[in-house]
């Protein structure tokens, strides 16, 4: 069913989607005339109680403010970011370099990806092997960490420290 068939069946509140951009659609649809409870999602702009749009889950505010605060307790001081310009690629790395700098820590380079789709990471290697920083910090996907860090333990950076928004 489609959310418009949804509302027009008499839904009293739906479940939205874990990502931003259908749950913005979501919202339109809405019009703030039915609660929605994102019970996956992490995209802070998606809860607003004019809308009657909630979020369950922590938001991606906390979650990376939370790992500049872990690098800071780690006494980690130097940082890589990879990003891609959006709502949870980038946003994620806006926060997180204003609370990791706000901290007294430096983030040396942010390196672009590809979301979802990006397997090969050896430019991004290769930079942050010509200067080492003491952890990397992206909201890539599960499955990409995976491949970057198996890519960053082939060039010998395995005691570089990987932290993830996703997983």
């Amino acid at each position: 069913a489609t959310v418009l068939g949804l509302i027009q069946g008499g839904a009293g509140v739906l479940l939205g989607p874990p990502f931003p951009d259908p749950g913005f659609r979501v919202l339109q649809a809405t019009q703030g005339r039915t609660p929605v409870i994102f019970s996956g999602s992490t995209e802070p702009a998606l809860a607003d109680t004019t809308e009657l749009s909630y979020l369950v889950a922590f938001n991606d505010t906390q979650g990376a403010s939370a790992a500049a605060q872990f690098a800071k307790s780690r006494n980690w001081r130097t940082a890589v970011t990879l990003s891609s310009p959006g709502p949870y690629f980038g946003y994620n790395v806006r926060v997180f370099t204003a609370a990791f700098t706000g901290t007294g820590g430096q983030v040396l380079a942010d390196l672009p990806f590809i979301p979802v789709e990006q397997t090969d990471f050896a430019d991004a290697v290769a930079q942050i092997a010509q200067n080492p920083p003491d952890m990397i910090y992206t909201p890539m996907l599960a499955e990409q960490l995976v491949a970057l860090k198996g890519q960053l333990e082939k060039a010998g950076l395995d005691d570089v420290e990987l932290v993830g928004s996703d997983a």
